[in-house]
């Protein structure tokens, strides 16, 4: 019998990436399991979307109230289900085209009781313009990823997690597994901008929330520029790098005041060319 399979996400619009997230995860596992949370949003914005639940919170944006919302909701959801997965609205969970087709085949097939995906900021090139959100494939438009730390987010469960604010780390050490995270926050930063902009409106004022928001487009600019400067391979088959995994394994701490596992920011020395198979995935 297939599993049982949720995925949960926390959104401020019904526009920008949730469409695609909500295309992908549903063709997965069923538009009926999943579990979205909103903002301040009108429940009516999502209304004509098919969905599990939605969840409308009449409160501020806040990284520590999503972090303990998402536990309590990953809890329950585990007496109900036999996996959860949990990823933002920009994040795109695929398994390395050696290990599965497709992230149901790989849920599939999967003993661990948790895994830690190796999460890849993609980038622009020159020439691939604004990021077109009607539809056409995100991969189709973008060639190139980063291997970065800050990704590498234990963002599937069969078992209650503590996870910290934005959801970096947890209390469980990682456990990687050819599962690849594509985060698409500098992929278009003009248009990130702006969703920035929303983000700020939706947080509490002099909030942590409300600053990291702030002065949106400046900030993209200046980590773009770093990533975009980086030396790029092609059709190396470097994504799932064994080296990065390796050199992220040996830096985990555990913290004692929180229990939980962390790691060092850091991003690897080189972009990678996102392999052909997943081209299409979403």
């Amino acid at each position: 019998m297939s599993k049982r399979v949720a995925v949960t996400t926390d959104a401020v619009s019904a526009g920008e990436f949730f469409p695609y997230w909500r295309r992908y995860y549903a063709s997965e596992f069923g538009a009926q399991n999943l579990f979205v949370a909103t903002y301040r949003e009108p429940p009516e914005n999502f209304a004509h979307l098919p969905l599990g639940r939605l969840i409308a919170l009449d409160v501020d944006y806040s990284d520590d109230l999503r972090a303990r919302l998402f536990q309590d909701i990953v809890r329950e959801l585990l007496t109900r289900y036999d996996v959860v997965i949990h990823c933002d609205v920009d994040e795109f969970l695929a398994p390395h085209p050696r290990r599965a087709a497709s992230l149901r085949d790989y849920v599939e097939t999967l003993s661990a009781p948790y895994v830690t995906a190796l999460g890849y900021d993609v980038i622009p090139a020159d020439a691939e313009g604004e990021l077109r959100l009607d539809g056409t494939p995100l991969l189709r438009q973008r060639r190139w990823a980063v291997a970065t730390s800050s990704l590498c987010k234990t963002a599937l469960t069969t078992r209650p997690l503590i996870w910290s604010p934005g959801f970096h780390f947890c209390n469980a050490p990682p456990r990687f597994d050819d599962l690849l995270l594509f985060h698409f926050k500098f992929a278009d930063i003009a248009r990130r901008a702006d969703w920035f902009e929303a983000m700020k409106s939706r947080a509490t004022p002099h909030s942590s929330e409300h600053a990291y928001y702030s002065d949106a487009f400046d900030k993209l600019s200046a980590s773009l520029r770093v990533l975009a400067a980086l030396p790029k391979h092609a059709g190396d088959d470097a994504l799932g790098g064994q080296d990065f995994v390796a050199r992220l394994g040996a830096s985990v701490t555990l913290e004692r005041a929180g229990g939980l596992f962390s790691f060092p920011f850091v991003v690897v020395d080189a972009a990678h060319e996102i392999p052909e198979q997943l081209r299409d995935a979403f």
